[in-house]
């Protein structure tokens, strides 16, 4: 009865349960060639559903892709899916972070312009919601860690193209101090109990290869400092 009751709850949720790949239903935006698919919980027991969840965004010239009768697509990797001398199996990933202040950043629902930047260069925009500094740290840091396991694990599967070992993150600000962290800690063992509170895919590794941190501010009581010292000189 409590299973079933589970599952009850996680149908009622009206998001993608981290169930497996065959859960994907994806969508297509023709004005930027991309299909994308949202509302993935990145882990099994997340502590806030309503933000640890993601988004992905993925050139239509990687995916081979039929239509349902709801409207979704189901996809499949196109492995031979060429996009500006990037293929399905060598295309980067790239995730925002945009979490100013520590705030937290609220998965996508749809389709983002912002996406369109990165798809048009053969690029895969990997969009992840995480806590803030309300949830206290590091919740943040390990959302995120989670989310690049759970990408993982759905490559792993054979759901989602791209070059694993190319994930990148960047960000601004508070956002950039975390991308910052995102790409010093990789596997670290001191998050290990965080990500199994999750429910993360800790089959599957967390490091990412680069980090493009913008004005990180690590403390905000010299925040205003820390924005002459980097910006200054650019005016």
């Amino acid at each position: 009865m409590k299973r079933l009751m589970h599952l009850f709850v996680l149908l009622m949720a009206g998001t993608v349960a981290a169930a497996g790949a065959e859960t994907l239903q994806w969508k297509y935006d023709s004005s930027s060639d991309t299909y994308y698919v949202t509302g993935i919980v990145y882990c099994d027991t997340p502590a806030d559903r309503s933000y640890e969840q993601m988004g992905i965004y993925v050139p239509a010239a990687y995916m081979n892709a039929t239509l349902d009768g709801s409207g979704t697509y189901t996809c499949t990797v196109k492995s031979d899916g060429s996009k500006n001398g990037y293929t399905a199996l060598t295309a980067p990933i790239v995730m925002p972070v945009n979490t100013a202040g520590y705030k937290a950043q609220s998965p996508p629902t749809g389709f983002t312009k912002n996406a369109a930047s990165y798809t048009s260069k053969g690029f895969i925009y990997l969009f992840a919601g995480c806590r803030g500094k309300d949830a206290s740290a590091p919740s943040a840091v390990t959302d995120l860690k989670s989310a690049v396991k759970y990408y993982r694990y759905l490559s792993a599967q054979g759901a989602v193209p791209g070059n694993t070992e190319q994930i990148y993150a960047f960000g601004h600000s508070g956002g950039g101090a975390q991308t910052a962290i995102l790409g010093t800690c990789g596997n670290s063992a001191l998050y290990d109990d965080y990500l199994s509170a999750l429910g993360a895919k800790n089959d599957y590794r967390d490091d990412i290869a680069g980090a493009m941190c913008w004005c990180p501010i690590t403390n905000l009581d010299l925040g205003s400092e820390g924005y002459e010292w980097n910006m200054g000189l650019t005016r």
